[in-house]
């Protein structure tokens, strides 16, 4: 196994692996992984194995949140620690997948084949894994409205901002950009940062009228 990974190695380093071994890796690391890493991937401790930094980091946050005095640091975590989430008491935690991996079963797919083939390859080659983890698929509103809806509807100034999402007038605006999955920031604030925030206030208001320069 080691020789294999030598050559494997040189051959990625060298950019001398052909489209062929590509296509074979990635029918048997897609097709072959596909069943189980749709399991496996369920398990945050799975993504541990290759994700090593920063998300270990995000990672024992959500260890550490589940227990006294249950401090939630970032927006990722209190996702993804069972019982914070209200919204939907019904629904199961999210997971590191629930967002990375697409939020819709083609896209799931999609992302398992793609990955299995590329981190196979990476593995055989030991090629360490992209860090830190982007996502897949870009993270749509309406995933977020599926338990938000009321939130964002909700009439009123101190929610302006949010009302004036589907506005045609208004530039495009993911919640994502404000609402920053894993930077720490308080609950208080919707764990929203200053600093990603004021720029989608001045864009908004130069397009629709209002204060600019907010900082």
């Amino acid at each position: 196994m080691s020789k294999i990974r030598a050559l494997a190695g040189w051959l990625w380093q060298h950019k001398l692996l052909s489209f062929t071994a590509l296509a074979v890796l990635a029918l048997v690391g897609g097709v072959g992984g596909t069943a189980a890493g749709l399991v496996a991937e369920e398990n945050d401790d799975t993504c541990m194995f290759c994700h090593t930094q920063p998300e270990y980091t995000f990672w024992q946050r959500t260890q550490a949140a589940q227990m006294p005095p249950h401090t939630i640091d970032d927006l990722a975590t209190f996702h993804i620690v069972p019982g914070q989430d209200n919204k939907q008491p019904q629904r199961k935690p999210l997971t590191c997948i629930s967002c990375h991996g697409g939020t819709n079963l083609q896209e799931r797919i999609a992302t398992e084949f793609e990955l299995g083939a590329l981190d196979t390859l990476k593995f055989v080659a030991n090629v360490d894994v992209r860090q830190p983890a982007k996502l897949s698929h870009p993270l749509p509103n309406s995933y977020c409205l599926q338990c938000h809806a009321d939130d964002v509807s909700r009439k009123g100034f101190d929610n302006h901002f949010h009302n004036k999402l589907d506005d045609p007038k208004a530039p495009p605006l993911n919640c994502t950009a404000c609402h920053v999955s894993h930077a720490e920031a308080d609950v208080l604030d919707q764990y929203i940062l200053r600093d990603r925030a004021y720029p989608q206030c001045n864009a908004c208001h130069q397009q629709l009228g209002g204060p600019i320069n907010l900082q």
